[in-house]
This record gives C-alpha cells, structure tokens and sequence, in this order.
C-alpha cells in the first residue's frame, strides 16, 4: 500500500468520528464539534495543487473512492509537474489523527489579522510534534452541521498564530459515532 492511500486510509477511519470542543475566553464557552467529510480529504492532502492532472478534476468525494480503490495511486499523482509541492505534505498526513488527538492549543481566527496566510477558517489548532509545528485549520463549512478542517500543514518558518486571539482548551471528546463510544482527551470543565 502506497502512502497517498495509506493517508486515505486513515482518513477514512476518522469518517465515523466526530470531536468534541470547548473553548473558553475570559469567562465565555465556546463549543462546537469537527466531524469529517470524503470530500474534505482533497484539499487536506493538497491535490488542489495537482492542476495538471484531469482525472482530479472530478468531484472530490469521487477521487477519494478511487483512492480508496486503488484508482489513483501515488505513482499516478507523482506524473504531476506539481507533485514535489505535496510529497511532504501527503508524509506529514500520515501523522493527521494523532495530531488531532494531542492537540492542546487552540486560536479563534481572524483573517484580516494574519499576515501570512489567506486561509479563511474561524479555528487554527496548533501542535508540536517531534520538534515541529502543525497547523491545523477548522472552519465552518456550507450545509454542514459540524465544523470541518479547512487545512493542515507542517511550517516552523512562519507563525500562523501571531496575532490571532489564544483562547483556553477546556474539554475535548473524541466520539465513535458508529459505535456509540467516546473517550474524553481532555478536560479542564469537570476537574475538582
């Protein structure tokens, strides 16, 4: 199994798992809940910059079956001009759920603030792992009840966060929806 479907893979795990966040800024809540979408996987992994490439120009719920499938596979992505854009970026993906899992650091954006990025995303969920920076971009998609990731990336050059608004983790749940199970990562709420 190749690593874009391997990323694939674990992404399509976190298709029945929803995460449950609270917030807290000066004394106010804020709760809302991720859950994840086929279709969010495409810009996730960054075929978006596979321009070159007319088969990934289908809808994004449809490349994600054929990666699934075996359809596309890594060594039909690596023909693209753009590839070396993404190499990074798909071994970085491989790392997605454990980085959700120990996240601790949340920022309410605000996008006229940021100077490095025009990512448009309310969230930015920031981890070190291994001496690394992730980022980690939730927004509120159309038509969808639960917040979804916009982005994900890796970058230790630029601060994604700088002048945007730290607001304190106060509870996160990780839901197996399926399954009807969670586990509590973190919480702050209940604690005496």
């Amino acid at each position: 199994m190749d690593d874009l479907k391997r990323a694939a893979m674990i992404f399509q795990g976190l298709l029945n798992v929803k995460y449950k966040i609270i917030l807290g800024k000066k004394r106010k809540l804020t709760e809302f809940y991720i859950d994840f979408q086929k279709e969010d996987f495409f810009h996730l992994i960054g075929l978006q910059y596979l321009k070159d490439l007319p088969y990934l120009r289908k809808s994004r719920d449809i490349v994600f079956d054929k990666i699934i499938n075996g359809e596309i596979t890594l060594t039909d992505i690596s023909k693209s001009y753009f590839y070396e854009a993404i190499t990074q970026r798909i071994q970085d993906f491989l790392l997605f759920e454990t980085l959700l899992d120990i996240n601790d650091i949340a920022f309410k954006c605000a996008k006229n603030r940021s100077t490095f990025s025009n990512i448009s995303a309310e969230y930015l969920l920031l981890t070190s792992y291994d001496g690394r920076t992730n980022y980690i971009f939730i927004d509120q998609f159309t038509n969808r009840v639960c917040k979804g990731c916009r982005s994900f990336f890796f970058n230790d050059i630029n601060d994604y966060c700088k002048n945007q608004v730290r607001m304190t983790l106060l509870y996160k749940e990780k839901i197996y929806v399926n399954d009807k199970k969670s586990v509590i990562q973190f919480d702050r709420l209940h604690k005496s």
